[in-house]
């Protein structure tokens, strides 16, 4: 039998292996994500096609689909060049002026920390790739000058606004249909 002293001594190692079992867990933070968005502006009687990204699990992330919806059929289908996973939504002749749709996600999200220094190089072709210029995402005309509105004296290549332009902020306004964008 255990003398009190011994036991006292070998219960404060458990808990304190447990203490430090418990701090080295990683840090999660569990929620429900909406993903919802109306489609306006359609074309009566023509073809209407919608893609939209669809959440991944990976190892910093479980990702569970909870519930879709929306006013066309939504189909999963996969992009060929980096394989992300996708909505698709299509019909042949639109009638209606909007289009909902909606995907309820159940996510856990993990800490992730990194050692940048541990990761391996990238090539320079891929580099090249993902410094280049994408049709979706434009940086010439009206989102450079939006850029150069926020930070005037970053070196840039792109257009920038003259003090005149730049004084007058009441040029932008917001677009309605697209709020993540500005026009003038």
């Amino acid at each position: 039998m255990l003398s009190a002293v011994p036991r006292k001594v070998l219960l404060s190692i458990l808990f304190l292996l447990l203490s430090i079992a418990t701090y080295c867990q990683p840090k999660s933070r569990h929620f429900v994500f909406d993903y919802s968005f109306t489609v306006r502006n359609t074309d009566p009687g023509k073809p209407l096609q919608i893609w939209f990204p669809m959440a991944a699990s990976d190892p910093f992330q479980q990702v569970r689909i909870i519930s879709k919806s929306g006013d066309l059929p939504l189909q999963q289908t996969r992009e060929p060049e980096f394989g992300n996973q996708m909505f698709y939504a299509h019909t042949d002749k639109a009638d209606k002026a909007e289009y909902h749709f909606s995907v309820k996600y159940d996510v856990v999200r993990y800490e992730h920390l990194a050692d940048v220094a541990a990761q391996g190089s990238v090539s320079k072709k891929e580099l090249a790739r993902f410094l280049q210029p994408d049709k979706l995402v434009p940086v010439t005309g009206r989102p450079a000058e939006i850029a150069a509105l926020s930070d005037p004296s970053a070196p840039s290549r792109h257009y920038r606004m003259t003090s005149a332009e730049t004084a007058d902020r009441n040029v932008f306004r917001k677009n309605t249909d697209h709020p993540c964008f500005l026009i003038g």
